[in-house]
């Protein structure tokens, strides 16, 4: 994975990211707040947070308008080549049935 750039967010600052087929918007510290611009309404439509240690993975060329959520401070990077994201009901049933086993 190639670390193409780097944001260190908070306040009330908004920072506008491009993301290519294939690019990972990765959170590394805190929570973030994505709104997607997109010519899909379906998809413009549906906001995403991101917490530490989760991404999202650019099926299409898309621009994001990040802030860190509730003003905290957050950073996040753009990277090439990262695995699709996991929803956090994935890795909540993932955690549950290992707890489980």
């Amino acid at each position: 994975m190639t670390t193409k750039q780097l944001w260190t967010l908070g306040g009330a600052a908004t920072c506008t990211i491009r993301l290519h087929v294939g690019d990972c918007l990765r959170c590394l510290h805190g929570q973030v707040w994505i709104t997607r611009e997109s010519a899909d309404r379906d998809e413009a439509v549906r906001d995403i947070v991101l917490n530490a240690g989760e991404h999202l993975r650019a099926e299409a060329a898309i621009t994001c308008f990040v802030s860190a959520l509730r003003r905290r401070p957050a950073c996040v990077a753009v990277d090439a080549e990262a695995p699709a994201r996991q929803s956090p009901s994935a890795v909540a049933h993932s955690l549950l049935e290992e707890s489980h086993t």
